[in-house]
């Protein structure tokens, strides 16, 4: 696993505990009431979401480089003239 791909991962995990961190022993009417606990746990959900988001991105990357190495020359050519396809329809 690449280093960027296992820093995505532990931010999306140390977000997860940071937002349990803030609602411990807390219930949800406090929660409510709250709106800097409200906000702070908002950021995390926008961090873990972003964080996995670009986790699958940079995975997906990685496989299409790995399928491109693997196939050698003859998928290159194609693969070009698939990113480069109008979606018209």
């Amino acid at each position: 696993m690449k280093t960027t791909l296992k820093k995505r991962l532990l931010d999306a995990l140390n977000a997860c505990r940071a937002i349990q961190s803030f609602v411990e022993n807390r219930n949800f009417a406090e929660y409510e009431r709250n709106q800097m606990l409200r906000s702070a746990v908002e950021r995390q959900f926008e961090i873990i979401g972003e964080a996995l988001n670009l986790a699958e991105i940079e995975s997906f990357m990685a496989m299409i480089a790995w399928t491109m190495n693997w196939c050698g020359k003859p998928f290159k050519p194609m693969f070009r003239r698939w990113q480069n396809a109008s979606m018209s329809c």
